[in-house]
């Protein structure tokens, strides 16, 4: 019984993913997706950086207090 259970559920999922997926291809989503990959990739090659933008800073190292006599 309890295998019978298992066997349906595992067939619903499948079923599921095959209605989502030919739904998905019938409706031309997929095609908007890969435009969208490519327009995110094209942005992040044309930054404008001002050099007003730029903050410099300082960096201090942290000195431990303790003495390292465990080695």
């Amino acid at each position: 019984m309890f295998i019978r259970a298992i066997i349906w559920i595992l067939l619903f999922i499948l079923a599921y993913r095959a209605v989502k997926y030919i739904l998905r291809i019938m409706s031309g989503s997929g095609s908007n997706q890969d435009s969208k990959v490519n327009n995110r990739n094209k942005r992040s090659g044309n930054l404008n950086i001002n050099k007003e933008d730029i903050i410099e800073a300082d960096f201090e190292e942290i000195k431990d207090n303790k003495n390292d006599n465990s080695k």
